[in-house]
């Protein structure tokens, strides 16, 4: 991602504050994202120069912290009001929290180690199902020619007959059914279980 110096960043806002144009305008000017002058132009407002500043190190909060940023978000304060109060700058790191706080559980994290031991301890089990069987091998033998061309209608009787062959699997035992129809009016000429 490329980082743009203060002083790019301040020549952006002052043209912004000095009503040159919006965002849209001054983005065609300077040739930059609109979504990026607005960020700019909040956090400017919000957290004055020191924001925009380029950062080396991420900002490190403590669990209490993030805790006391999600129970506001959750008791009905606005995104942008919990981060005005807290003097958080990153628009992003918000939801972040809130996704890992709804993930957890409501905050509390448990291994799959626990889960399965607590399993194991009250003769708990998961039922796996079995994996259905699939008969598709990739191509197998010689694929016949297209003699019908998706002409399945036959003006006189026994001039085009075809045929498919089904499983069914009855009781756990496999049965195939291949019967052969003619096309002129759809009747099983003969079939073989």
């Amino acid at each position: 991602m490329l980082n743009h110096t203060l002083e790019f960043k301040l020549e952006i806002i002052q043209a912004y504050l000095n009503d040159e144009g919006g965002p849209k305008i001054l983005s065609k000017k300077f040739k930059i994202n609109h979504a990026t002058i607005r960020l700019w132009i909040e956090n400017y407002r919000l957290h004055g120069v020191d924001d925009l500043k380029v950062k080396t190190s991420k900002q490190v909060y403590s669990p209490a912290f993030k805790f006391c940023a999600v129970q506001m978000i959750l008791n009905g304060t606005s995104l942008y009001e919990v981060r005005r109060q807290l003097d958080i700058s990153d628009r992003s790191i918000l939801r972040n929290w809130l996704h890992q706080y709804k993930e957890q559980n409501r905050g509390v994290t448990i291994n799959h180690k626990c889960v399965q031991r607590l399993m194991k301890l009250l003769g708990l089990k998961s039922c796996i199902r079995a994996t259905k069987y699939r008969s598709y091998k990739g191509q197998v033998g010689r694929i016949a020619k297209n003699i019908l061309k998706r002409k399945f209608k036959s003006k006189k009787p026994n001039q085009k007959w075809v045929t498919d062959v089904t499983q069914f699997n009855v009781q756990g035992e496999k049965f195939y059914l291949s019967p052969i129809m003619d096309l002129f009016n759809g009747e099983i000429v003969s079939y073989h279980m």
